[in-house]
């Protein structure tokens, strides 16, 4: 089995330009070509040819792999305790099985519709916002003809992303205090506003800094 070029070993014709190359297996059949490459081959050498062969690569998989078991499908059973009138100190054996009445009194109480229409309104906001924000973000920056600065931008937008919420929501509070936070003080000292605005408890506000923050 191999390769060769017509055109080198015996000349194009005249006037025509040299063949590409091409496969001969003529001396070949079906059945040894399929025992030469293919899934055929891949089977022969099995998976312990893959451990020697990669070993290291599968031992940076052991602690992902570990952790995926013990944090998403070992917390499986703990699930449970939504049926349960659970008590910490009696554990799952000393609890009461009660069904769906924890159900029942949640869905019963006078917040729930509004809990219900305040989580649709956010999640429908937070993507008519949120999805095509970053397409708009990407079309822009693919027009930079800058290497530098888009580097510098794409660098700057991704770092929330590996940020942790609770650095996120620590930054909002400093920023939005209605005394000393960046935001107002900057408005007033721009003689926009004579008090600060209280964006985190005011609804109104609140909603809006919660969907733009997010």
């Amino acid at each position: 089995m191999g390769w060769t070029n017509p055109g080198l070993t015996q000349g194009p014709p005249d006037g025509a330009r040299p063949a590409p190359w091409t496969l001969y297996t003529d001396s070949f059949n079906k059945d040894e070509l399929m025992h030469l490459s293919g899934p055929a081959a891949a089977r022969r050498k099995g998976i312990p040819t893959f451990l020697r062969r990669d070993w290291q690569l599968y031992m940076l998989l052991i602690l992902p792999v570990a952790c995926v078991i013990i944090f998403q499908y070992g917390a499986y059973p703990g699930m449970r305790m939504a049926f349960m009138n659970y008590k910490p100190a009696k554990g799952y054996a000393g609890s009461d099985w009660v069904g769906f009445a924890n159900f029942a009194k949640i869905m019963s109480d006078a917040d729930f519709l509004r809990a219900i229409k305040n989580t649709l309104v956010f999640n429908f906001f937070d993507l008519l916002l949120g999805f095509p924000t970053p397409i708009i973000l990407a079309l822009m920056l693919n027009e930079v003809t800058l290497r530098r600065f888009k580097r510098v931008s794409q660098t700057i937008l991704y770092l929330p992303h590996f940020l942790s919420w609770v650095i996120i929501a620590s930054t909002a509070l400093s920023l939005f205090k209605p005394q000393s936070g960046l935001v107002n003080v900057l408005l007033m000292r721009w003689g926009l506003i004579k008090e600060g605005i209280p964006f985190l408890s005011e609804k109104y506000n609140w909603a809006v800094d919660s969907v733009y923050t997010s």
